[in-house]
Formats: structure tokens, C-alpha cells, sequence
């Protein structure tokens, strides 16, 4: 029976261990397998003429990063569409987003891999699997066998998209290679980039909610366990620094914690060269949000399950409902214009937190070069911190909501109301972030693309991976559709992390372009 063939990671270790006391060989392939096709079944084939017995393994849905709907076909059905191939002997679902671990796990004497992968970059993941097999006393091997691309078969012959998606795509694809995008990409690489405005602190404390409390209506909960992540003008400064030459940073901590040590180890860790200045009497910002649900599982990936579900049960901020003092003001402007001098863009991303006045907003639209701007609305300044404060940035990138407030209309078209925040920022670059609905571009004219993803994990930081994103290919005057494009893609990438404990890498960005434009 089919169902016999499928392991679990741990009974695939002690099958294979046995095996190979037998003096049997083992082969192992992995791989995402979403669409079996002649080039996968010559793979296995031969992969089972290299060894006695031969295992494959797959990567759950998870860790999929190949565009939008993907996988097509779940871990499940993938699973058991494998066991019912003649040449495989044993199949099982990976745990983790590479097969490093899962190599040094199953020790197989052969991983095998397609003909595709014969040029290796150097420090990529194959390199790093092909060192742990040689490790472990196996040998990396590549097939010859004549190979197809699932993700072109999939993009070519499958329909699994809604209408709006399908079509944007298909514009894209028409218009652009993969490879003429990869190039858009590239051309970040040579960008220094200072990013201003309020870190923030995000901690999520994960915990299992129990019922009610008996005595009065409050739920009761039980902790499971909590992880803290840069956050607010930190994360934008993170996702750029995957794209950028170099990411200057300029934020403010307070002294009533100590917040400054992870801060900035969390930036050094992505080579971001940061100014962290101490703002006496404050709290860092800090937004500390309670959940519940099945979710801590996977954490550990940074990743949830399809199934996994969290819900936000309570948020507190410590945050402080006033402005900077004149001393502190007079350190941060001092930075601000060496950095100006220094970097090609500046990025200001205003939380709304009390570090941007009305004396640094405009020393930044006055001697900035060129400079995005993105003012938040939250919880805590809800109504307070309106774009329109601003004047004369190059671009703006806000969502639906911020645009509206500061004319209080919540019925004009969305033409309308970016027509009008064009005018009164006097802003000819602007995009309007709509969640679920996707974005909006004006320039001389409007440019849409739909949110590529579908299945959300967390929106938390999504529009601060857009700006980040938006910004650079504005800066770099990209084509519309592409920076429509890679904005979206951005978007939808980040709604795939826990909150912020990850930027948006660019391998991962590279990867879901690749998967998304092959054709």
C-alpha cells in the first residue's frame, strides 16, 4: 500500500540506518514536487539506479516560496502522489525550509538533484547541502535526465488564481523575462539609503487561551512562550539593507528601559550602521500584543503552517504622547544633515511617536536630495499624525485609511482622494496600500496591481516592507508595472512572516519572482 511508503523524518533516520547495516544503499531526493511530471520520474529513476533503496522527501507548504497559490497541490496529496511512484521507496515531509538539517538527520550515501543545479553559487544552499552530504560520508550527485519546469507548467496550464491576479500577471509576464527583472533588482545594489523615524519594539506573547475567568467576564490564559522583534522605521531599515548598498539609520531609544542593546544589535546583525539617540524621560516604543491560537509551532521558523491561526487577543504601548526635547532635537538634525550629504535617499518612516517635529520634517524635505515619506496612523496617535503635515517629499507611500483621514472622507474613489493628497503635498509620486485589494501607483497616470498572496499568516509590518520596497524602485524611476510588481511581491512576502522577526530576504524576493515569472 501506498501509505506504507510514508515516514516521518525520525522512522526515515532509523530505516535508512538499518538499511545501511545491510550494506544497502541509500539515495535521497527533496524538493518542492509541487507538479509531478517525466522530468521528475527520470530523476527518481535514476537516482534508483545510483543506490539500493531511495527516499524522497519534500518541503512543506509552509516554506514554499515560488509566487502567488503555491503550492498548488498541499503537503498531503504531494506526499502520496510520490508514494505511488514505482521507482520510490520511502517518502517524507521535511521540517524545516532547506535539507541541510534533514541530510545530517537521514545521512543518505547519494543526495541527488537535477541537472539544473550543476552550477552552484558560491555560500548558496546547495553548496551548504552538498557540504553537509560530503560530511556525513555521502556524495552529491547530478542527474542528466531531460528536465522540465513545474512553475512553467503550472504558470502556462493552471488557472488557480483569481481573475484580477491571473491577468496582472500575465501583463507582467508579457512585458517582462524574469531575468529583465532580476536586473531592476540589481540596480539597488549600488544605492546608500538613510532611513529616519521610531524603532519599535514588537513583542508577541504567545499563550493558550483557557476560557473565562470565573469571578468576572475577563479570558483567562495560559503562557506558552514570547519573542521580541525590530519593528517600525527599524524594519524598514532592515528590509531595505537585503537591497541596498549600505542603510544608514537614525531613531531614538529611551532611558526608562534597556531597549538600546537589542535594538542595535539587531541592526548590526543586518549591517546597518545606526544612530540610536537616548531620549531622556521615554520608553522606547514598544507595542506588546497577546496570542492566542495554535500558532507557536513554527516560530522557531519564523514561518507558520497554512493551518496555523493566531488571534490578537490585547495590545499595550509604551509609547509617549510628547515631542523630543530641544536637545535631543538639535543631536538628531545635527546626524541628519552628515547623513543627507552621505546617502542617495532618505526614506522617513514617522510612526507618530514624538521624534519627528515640525524642525526635523523640514530640514528633511529641505536639504534631502530625494526622500520618500510614509506617516502612520495607529491605535495610539489615531487621527494625529496626518500625512498632510508634510510638504514636498518625492514620494509617498501611505495606505488607504492614511490617505483618507486627513480630508475625512471615506466615499471618494481612491483616484479622487490620491489626486487630492497629490495636490495638497504637492507629491506627484504616490502609492496607496488597500490590504486584500492590493496597491495603487500614481504617476501621470494610475497603475494597479492585486495583493499577491493568499493565504495571510500576519499583516503586521506588510506596509512597511511596500515602502521599503516602493521607495527604492521609485528612487531608481523603475517602469510602473515593475515597481507595481515588485511592491506587491514585497507585500505579499512579508504577510508570510511573524510580524517583523524577519526582513523580506532577497534571495527568498529573487525566488518568488523566478517561480512567479517562469515561463
Amino acid at each position: 500500500m501506498f501509505k506504507d511508503k510514508i515516514k516521518t523524518i525520525e522512522e526515515l533516520a532509523e530505516i535508512i540506518e538499518k538499511e545501511k547495516k545491510k550494506g544497502r544503499k541509500v539515495a535521497l531526493c527533496h524538493g518542492c514536487f509541487d507538479l509531478i511530471h517525466i522530468g521528475h520520474i527520470k530523476h527518481f529513476n535514476a537516482a534508483k539506479r545510483m543506490a539500493d533503496v531511495l527516499v524522497v522527501t519534500i518541503t512543506p507548504d509552509r516554506f514554499i516560496n515560488k509566487g502567488p497559490g503555491r503550492p498548488v497541490f498541499n503537503e498531503s496529496l504531494r506526499l502520496e502522489f510520490l508514494a505511488n511512484v514505482e521507482a520510490v521507496d520511502y517518502v517524507g515531509l521535511n521540517d524545516a525550509p532547506d535539507a541541510v538539517l534533514l541530510i545530517k538527520r537521514l545521512k543518505p550515501d547519494f543526495y541527488v538533484k537535477g541537472d539544473e543545479y550543476k552550477n552552484l553559487k558560491e555560500g548558496g544552499m546547495r553548496v551548504k547541502e552538498k557540504e553537509m552530504v560530503e560530511n556525513c560520508g555521502g556524495r552529491f550527485v547530478l542527474t542528466s535526465e531531460q528536465t522540465f519546469s513545474s512553475s512553467a507548467i503550472i504558470n502556462k496550464n493552471f488557472n488557480f488564481l483569481a481573475p484580477d491576479v491571473s491577468n496582472f500577471l500575465k501583463r507582467v509576464r508579457e512585458k517582462y523575462t524574469k531575468n529583465e527583472i532580476e536586473k531592476f533588482i540589481e540596480k539597488m545594489n549600488a544605492l546608500k539609503v538613510l532611513v529616519i523615524g521610531e524603532p519599535i519594539i514588537d513583542e508577541y506573547v504567545y499563550c493558550r487561551t483557557v476560557g473565562t475567568i470565573t469571578k468576572f467576564p475577563a479570558i483567562s490564559a495560559v503562557f506558552t512562550e514570547s519573542s521580541k522583534m525590530l519593528g517600525g522605521a527599524g524594519a524598514v531599515a532592515r528590509h531595505i539593507a537585503e537591497f541596498a548598498k549600505s542603510v544608514e539609520y537614525i531613531g531614538i531609544v529611551g532611558d526608562k528601559d534597556n531597549e538600546k542593546a537589542f535594538i542595535k544589535k539587531e541592526l548590526e546583525k543586518a549591517r546597518i550602521n545606526s544612530h540610536l539617540i537616548v531620549a531622556p524621560g521615554r520608553f522606547s516604543v514598544k507595542k506588546r500584543r497577546f496570542v492566542s491560537g495554535n500558532y507557536p509551532t513554527s516560530i522557531k521558523f519564523k514561518q507558520a503552517a497554512a493551518d496555523d491561526k493566531m488571534y490578537k487577543l490585547f495590545e499595550i504601548a509604551f509609547v509617549e504622547n510628547s515631542l523630543i526635547d530641544e536637545k535631543v532635537e538639535e543631536k538628531i538634525c545635527s546626524i541628519i544633515k552628515q547623513g543627507i550629504k552621505e546617502n542617495d535617499l532618505v526614506v522617513l518612516s514617522d510612526f507618530g511617536h514624538g521624534m519627528v517635529t515640525s524642525k526635523i520634517a523640514e530640514l528633511i524635505s529641505g536639504e534631502s536630495k530625494w526622500w520618500a515619506l510614509n506617516a502612520q496612523t495607529n491605535s495610539t496617535n489615531y487621527g494625529f499624525n496626518l500625512v498632510t503635515k508634510y510638504q514636498g517629499p518625492n514620494f509617498v507611500c501611505i495606505d488607504e485609511l492614511e490617505a483618507r483621514l486627513p480630508f475625512g472622507d471615506r466615499y471618494k474613489s481612491r483616484q479622487e482622494i490620491v489626486n487630492n493628497l497629490s495636490e495638497r503635498l504637492k507629491c506627484q509620486d504616490i502609492m496607496m496600500s488597500m490590504g486584500r485589494e492590493g496597491l495603487l501607483l500614481k504617476l501621470s497616470d494610475f497603475y494597479y496591481a492585486p495583493a499577491l498572496t493568499l493565504n495571510t499568516v500576519d499583516t503586521v509590518g506588510a506596509g512597511d516592507a511596500v515602502l521599503s520596497m516602493a521607495s527604492l524602485c521609485r528612487y531608481l524611476k523603475l517602469p510602473p508595472l515593475a515597481t507595481v510588481f515588485l511592491s506587491s511581491v514585497m507585500g505579499a512576502m512579508a504577510t508570510q512572516i511573524v510580524c517583523n522577526m524577519e526582513p523580506v530576504r532577497k534571495r527568498k524576493f529573487i525566488k518568488f519572482i523566478r517561480g512567479t515569472l517562469q515561463s
